[in-house]
This record gives C-alpha cells, sequence and structure tokens, in this order.
C-alpha cells in the first residue's frame, strides 16, 4: 500500500499564511499490515496527521494547526526548483514513502523505499522542510 504527499504553490503577493497552490500528503505505509501514517499540508497552510492502522482501515486525521508564510515559501520554492511536478520516480518497498503534490487537480506521485539512502535527491530538502513544519506543528 503507497500513500502519497500533495503540495499546492502560488504566487508570493498572494500567500496568506501559510497558504500554497499546491496541497501535499506524504508518509509511509505497506509492510505485513499495510498501515501507515504521514501528513497532509492543505492549501490554506493547514497540516493535518494521518494514521492508518491496517489496510482496508478508515484513515484518522488530526489538524495540528498552520505552517507560517516562511515555510510556505520555503515549500513553494523547493517544489518549483527540483521541478517535483516534472520529476518521475516510482520505486516500492516493503514500506514504501510517497509525496503526491496535487496542482490544479492533477496529482504527481513520487514514492521510494523507505530505507536508508534510498530517498531521491531531488526531494530530501523538500521533505527535510516538510517533516520540520509538521513536527514544530505537532509538538506545539
Amino acid at each position: 500500500m503507497v500513500c502519497g504527499l500533495v503540495v499546492l504553490a502560488c504566487n508570493k503577493s498572494a500567500v496568506r499564511t501559510g497558504s500554497l497552490p499546491y496541497e501535499i500528503k506524504w508518509g509511509t505505509s505497506g509492510g505485513f499490515t499495510g498501515g501507515g501514517e504521514g501528513y497532509i499540508l492543505y492549501s490554506d497552510g493547514s497540516v493535518a496527521r494521518w494514521k492508518k492502522s491496517r489496510a482496508g482501515a478508515t484513515i484518522e486525521t488530526r489538524i495540528l494547526g498552520k505552517i507560517s508564510d516562511e515555510a510556505a515559501g520555503d515549500i513553494r520554492r523547493l517544489i518549483d526548483a527540483n521541478k517535483l511536478l516534472q520529476f518521475n520516480h516510482n520505486r516500492a518497498g516493503n514500506m514504501t514513502t510517497a509525496l503526491t503534490i496535487i496542482s490544479k487537480g492533477t496529482e504527481h506521485t513520487i514514492t521510494w523505499p523507505d530505507e536508508p539512502g534510498k530517498t531521491p535527491i531531488e526531494v530530501v530538502k523538500l521533505m527535510e522542510q516538510l517533516q520540520a513544519s509538521a513536527k514544530a506543528l505537532e509538538h506545539k
């Protein structure tokens, strides 16, 4: 089972607190149970934590808060600079990490095995920024 990540980007002058022109979902799932967990960054800058206990189970979500304008800008720049809406990389493992970026109604998913050293270099900095933003809200 693969979970995804969605990101939206927008013109900086139109950015409200933490807002993006993308929606992003990211997380890791699979293994024996087919469960997984991760985060969703909505276009308004809200971040939710999602968790699924097993394959076929209902996905539970909990809103954590909103990211800052600075974090939204960093995320938007990383997506644009690395041309992630055009980047193709779809590999799976026992546990698979997925990043899904939704832009203008189109989903683009990048996947890789959840193992050390397997994250595509093109998405490393974005994943670090997304994780840091979500974790900061989770620990408030």
